[in-house]
């Protein structure tokens, strides 16, 4: 979500988008929630930015130069995380340089961006950890540290560290919290933290795949992701839309030739795509394990672009980014080696993707039903 202060909201207005005829009838900001949430920029259909064009350019900055873009704009690929008394500064790994993890040090970029101006820390509300909690920041500061240092154990595989942290996600959903005051509460939460790290194991000695249906959520998911991919071009017209359709169709049922979405993917069946992919080089795996991680660091994926959901349900969200990224891959490279620049490529999807509804939904209903973690290990084969 790329919010939009009153400033932003000004500019806007005066560049006259409701009359080129690229905008007309379009909606370019929404709120955010029902109630007084935030305006944000207007996303298409695919999560990308209604502002971002086919050959991946702004049409703000195009038409009226990068001092007239929304603030957030101008930060990229920078972003903040507003916490309760302090800020988080990350990077938007949609970037592929911050993707790739190059470019300036944030740190060096620090003195610049307070003189800025461009952005706020802004405290917010919490999110609620669980729906049968209300949201506060004594709660989410313990769940949320307890996930990263899950997220962050760097003595084990990811793969492992994410299965710890959806067992430690589930049982912070079964827990009865009532009548539970804030001590007793944090020490609840170290307890399940310590829990979800037993058990894991049997998610290894016998791999085996996700449910028919889960598996068609999956599917569908990943579609998705494969449209945000770098190189792949959307064209607005009835025959695309028809063959977005089918390929809808095609991904749901998950049988034969996977349909040609994207132009640099090579030919292949949905059942290859089910083959192990091998153990990836250290720096193949790199890019997705810091995306990974500087999510759960900075808190990045339970309050930007939250939608409203709790810290549970954005964590199993950020945990599917593991298994979309691996099936990728294999489509992605087909026969050859993967290469770093594949899951760099992969990462900017991911970060592109993030936060819609309708696989935020997926991801829960695969979360609660314990689906979850056995793609999470399926595709890590």
């Amino acid at each position: 979500m790329i919010p939009l202060s009153a400033d932003d909201l000004a500019r806007l207005q005066s560049q006259r988008w409701e009359e080129h005829p690229e905008y007309q009838g379009v909606k370019t900001t929404t709120r955010e929630g029902l109630v007084g949430g935030r305006t944000v920029l207007a996303k298409r259909s695919d999560g990308r930015c209604v502002f971002l064009t086919e050959e991946n350019r702004c049409r703000i900055h195009e038409l009226h130069g990068e001092a007239a873009k929304p603030a957030v704009c101008r930060m990229f690929p920078l972003q903040v995380v507003p916490l309760e008394e302090h800020a988080v500064i990350t990077p938007r790994r949609s970037c592929p340089t911050a993707a790739a993890d190059e470019g300036p040090a944030i740190k060096e970029q620090l003195p610049e961006l307070k003189r800025s101006g461009l952005f706020s820390t802004r405290r917010r509300n919490a999110p609620p950890i669980v729906r049968s909690l209300p949201g506060d920041w004594k709660s989410f500061s313990a769940a949320g540290a307890a996930l990263q240092r899950l997220i962050c154990d760097e003595r084990i595989p990811m793969v492992r560290r994410l299965i710890h942290g959806l067992q430690f996600a589930s049982l912070l959903d079964d827990a009865k919290f009532k009548k539970v005051d804030d001590e007793a509460l944090n020490a609840l939460i170290e307890l399940l933290a310590g829990v979800a790290t037993e058990g894991a194991g049997e998610y290894f000695t016998d791999r085996q795949p996700a449910s028919a249906a889960a598996a068609s959520l999956f599917r569908q998911a990943a579609a998705h992701y494969v449209r945000v991919h770098p190189g792949f071009q959307a064209t607005n017209t009835w025959g695309e839309r028809w063959r977005m359709m089918w390929t809808s169709l095609a991904f749901t049922r998950g049988r034969g030739e996977v349909p040609p979405v994207h132009p640099e993917f090579p030919a292949a069946t949905f059942d290859e795509l089910e083959r192990p992919l091998g153990a990836l080089d250290e720096t193949v795996a790199r890019p997705l394990n810091r995306f990974i991680e500087t999510h759960a660091v900075s808190k990045q994926y339970a309050l930007v672009g939250a939608g409203g959901r709790t810290l549970v349900e954005n964590f199993r969200l950020l945990a599917l980014s593991f298994p979309i990224a691996m099936w990728l891959l294999r489509w992605a490279v087909g026969d050859r080696e993967p290469e770093t620049k594949d899951m760099i490529d992969i990462v900017v999807a991911l970060e592109r993707g993030r936060g819609v509804p309708s696989i935020a939904r997926s991801a829960g209903a695969m979360g609660q039903s314990g689906q979850l973690p056995r793609l999470v290990a399926w595709y890590a084969r």
